[in-house]
């Protein structure tokens, strides 16, 4: 998988990636920064926690109705 786009704040990050470095599909991704978690190594709960967090791959159109859902208002930036 590659990034392609990205944009972040404070708060989220989110993010366009292609499926393969060869691929001409993309996924995109919202990650929810806004949370604590104590690390404990090889804990499940500290891995459960943050993929929790962690919204996608998801297609073009659902991606968007997350981005209003939540307020995001950042806007994908090629790297």
């Amino acid at each position: 998988m590659t990034v392609t786009e990205y944009a972040s704040n404070s708060k989220w990050i989110i993010a366009k990636s292609r499926k393969s470095h060869f691929s001409s599909e993309y996924q995109y991704w919202i990650v929810n920064k806004d949370f604590k978690v104590t690390l404990i190594q090889d804990s499940d709960n500290t891995i459960n926690t943050i993929k929790s967090h962690v919204h996608g791959p998801l297609d073009s159109t659902t991606f968007i109705k997350k981005l209003q859902a939540n307020n995001i208002a950042l806007k994908l930036k090629k790297i």
